[in-house]
């Protein structure tokens, strides 16, 4: 489970309590104790999430200007309903 997960979760709405429901194997009190981590360091942690996503953006841009995915993700498709 990673940080941003939690942390977009929450910046999402999710309480605690959701979170702890949406991925099971964290605990609650880590979950608050993350959270807590955050609320205390939003600057630095908002500059984080906002480079992790345009990391993820571009990996995911690189991988589509690669590969044709929705051609993949047709044939896996096709070929798990065959």
């Amino acid at each position: 489970m990673s940080l941003e997960s939690v942390l977009i979760a929450f910046n999402q709405g999710s309480t605690p309590e959701e979170i702890v429901q949406q991925y099971s194997s964290l605990p609650l009190a880590d979950v608050y104790t993350v959270i807590a981590y955050y609320l205390q360091n939003r600057a630095e942690l908002d500059e984080y999430l906002s480079e992790q996503i345009a990391r993820r953006e571009q990996v995911e841009s690189d991988l589509n200007a690669r590969y044709n995915l929705r051609e993949i993700r047709e044939r896996l498709l096709a070929r798990n309903k065959a």
